[in-house]
């Protein structure tokens, strides 16, 4: 079945990059993302239904040529879905570089067809469902860790497995090729026609690099698997991340002043000062003294959120005046990610 949450969340994602409310909008496109993971597949099988009725002669040409258009519908609503996350990625990566008004514009067009496949869906959900598929298993969910993964901090990996054809799927089972993680392997059982079950697997990586982890659903007719790659990283590591997006925030702000934007000197100072700080930070990993090194990473994202607030703030330090719209929301963009990965450098080992 469509989504009808999708539009929602699609104008809601619209209105945040509207009014440059960053958190607002990253966290609405990785919902967005997460519904449109567990689409895809439900989708196709519906699709797979759709076009059984297009090519029965003997079905009523009316409901033939709803089961076509409601197939075509979800072709081309998945290159626009694409589209959508491609552009949001990249407008949240970067806002000055961004057409905010295209974007808006392609959220609502999606939003809006969005709704159309669900009144479509809705004239031949009657249809659909007299047309039976064999067992099919499929993981239809996945979450797994956002982004680098502290060295040191357990992970987690929530699955979904589900029968999306209308036969019962037997002696179903859930493995994972990791040493770290656990259970190593999960008996499901059996699941009927459109059941699904919910695994969890945990663990802790053993030291830093690039991970990829293999998860097979297997029953005694098929298997199907899924991967995840994510990496992990130390405390040094993410230093010099925090420290690079500092150096590419102060080169914003002057390239603001050489095109004629007033020189915001508190914001500059204060970038500045927790540079600063994080360079106390990696002399302190260098000497293998984790907790002073917290400290100063915490002092310098104590001061990053001053200026966040500041920023935030009418008529005051470096206010409104100083800076163009486009400019203050990237690098409220910027202070956001550099706090966010000051975060996770304290909860990082050496």
């Amino acid at each position: 079945m469509p989504s009808k949450t999708a539009p929602d969340l699609l104008r809601s994602l619209s209105n945040a990059i509207s009014n440059g409310k960053h958190s607002k909008a990253e966290k609405a496109l990785n919902k967005l993302e997460s519904i449109y993971s567990e689409l895809e597949v439900k989708e196709q099988v519906q699709q797979t239904k759709a076009l059984k009725i297009r090519n029965n002669t003997t079905t009523e040409p009316k409901t033939r040529e709803r089961s076509n258009s409601f197939a075509q519908q979800i072709l081309m609503l998945d290159l626009a879905r694409a589209g959508v996350l491609s552009s949001g990625a990249m407008h949240l990566a970067d806002p000055s570089q961004s057409d905010t008004d295209s974007l808006v514009e392609q959220l609502n067009n999606v939003a809006s067809q969005e709704e159309k496949l669900v009144t479509s869906y809705q004239s031949l959900s009657s249809d659909l469902s007299n047309i039976s598929l064999p067992a099919t298993l499929v993981i239809t969910s996945l979450t797994q860790p956002e982004g680098r993964v502290p060295k040191g901090s357990a992970v987690e990996f929530d699955l979904t497995v589900e029968n999306v054809g209308d036969e019962n799927s037997d002696s179903v089972t859930i493995s994972q090729t990791s040493d770290y993680i656990t259970p190593k392997k999960t008996n499901v059982g059996r699941l009927d026609g459109s059941e699904k079950q919910r695994v969890t697997f945990s663990g802790t990586p053993v030291s830093e690099g690039q991970y990829t982890i293999t998860f097979t659903a297997t029953s005694d007719q098929e298997k199907t698997q899924r991967n995840v790659r994510f990496s992990v990283v130390n405390k040094l590591e993410l230093i010099h991340t925090m420290k690079d997006l500092l150096d590419s925030l102060e080169s914003q702000i002057t390239s603001s002043t050489n095109h004629g934007h007033g020189r915001p000197y508190s914001l500059v100072k204060k970038v500045e000062n927790a540079s600063e700080k994080l360079d106390d930070a990696e002399k302190f990993v260098n000497n293998q003294k984790g907790k002073q090194a917290n400290n100063m990473i915490r002092a310098s994202t104590n001061i990053l959120g001053a200026a966040l607030n500041s920023m935030h703030s009418k008529g005051k330090g470096h206010g409104k005046q100083s800076l163009d719209s486009d400019l203050r929301v990237a690098i409220i963009s910027q202070l956001e990610a550099a706090i966010d990965q000051g975060a996770t450098a304290r909860n990082a080992s050496i």
